[in-house]
């Protein structure tokens, strides 16, 4: 599955929306963008990675700002997703980390596929989503048992608001 296939359903997901806003984008380029963030999928290789992220970070960074101006200077989040077509050598680890812990302009990722086609890397795109949420069932909650010290302070609080409560607690105290 293409990275831009594997992105689209986080990126719609998270509420930002496929753009056509591609002009001079390096071809495979994939743009989402929302009302608090953009996404950019931008194809490199090994051999051109570190030139290929300078470009793709001028290119966003200029969009970003138009954005940004359209937007009345709304701050807009910006992702950069650099997309290898395999997973590179250890012998890059020193490049990857280099860009993906650059802080000019956006946050920059390096993705690639892993052996069985999973885009495992997406998982470290802080917009894309939260970790699925382990909910409690309405029946397993409970409320904590109070003394009679703190059921008292609780009433206190509800009779009077929490500020008056804490002035008066503090008076004592």
């Amino acid at each position: 599955m293409s990275a831009a296939i594997a992105l689209d359903p986080l990126c719609r997901g998270v509420g930002l929306s496929t753009s056509d806003r591609l002009d001079k984008a390096a071809d495979g380029a994939a743009l989402w963008l929302g009302p608090y963030a953009s996404v950019l999928l931008w194809p490199a290789t090994e051999a051109d990675l570190a030139d290929t992220t300078i470009t793709a970070e001028a290119w966003f960074g200029d969009l970003l700002l138009q954005e940004e101006d359209s937007r009345s200077a709304r701050v807009l989040d910006g992702y950069l997703l650099i997309c290898l077509p395999a997973k590179p050598p250890e012998t890059l680890e020193p490049v990857l980390r280099s860009i993906e812990l650059s802080t000019r302009i956006c946050r920059k990722h390096v993705v690639w596929p892993e052996a069985d086609g999973e885009w495992r890397r997406f998982d470290s795109v802080t917009v894309l989503r939260l970790p699925e949420g382990v909910t409690s069932v309405a029946s397993d909650l409970q409320w904590p048992t109070l003394s009679n010290d703190g059921k008292a302070m609780w009433a206190d609080i509800q009779d009077r608001g929490g500020v008056a409560a804490a002035q008066a607690e503090e008076k004592r105290a």
